[in-house]
């Protein structure tokens, strides 16, 4: 698989996974370990991090949990309000973890 750098928009991962939608959307609302984070871009635009939305495919390839931390170099037990992790959130996610 080729190496990917930067964003891509949800219809590259989606063409990327093979998956709807609705089961991106469904993987994103289960939370931060579980798929990679959308981040907002402007008002009416998301995107994903290429890197983790890779590191992510190929843990499930080979069988293992896809840790978020891995990559930025962060232990695995990083506290959760590490600006590093809050900033990749979006807006609606943060609300929910504060309340």
């Amino acid at each position: 698989m080729p190496e990917l750098n930067g964003l891509i928009r949800p219809k590259q991962v989606l063409a990327l996974l093979g998956i709807s939608r609705s089961s991106l959307y469904r993987l994103c609302l289960m939370g931060e370990a579980a798929f990679p984070q959308r981040i907002r871009v402007t008002k009416g635009t998301v995107a994903f991090s290429a890197r983790e939305v890779q590191e992510w495919l190929e843990a499930k390839r080979h069988g293992v949990p896809w840790d978020p931390t891995r990559g930025l170099g962060l232990p695995s037990d990083a506290d959760p309000g590490d600006p590093l992790r809050g900033a990749r959130r979006s807006p609606t996610a943060q609300k929910r973890r504060r309340l």
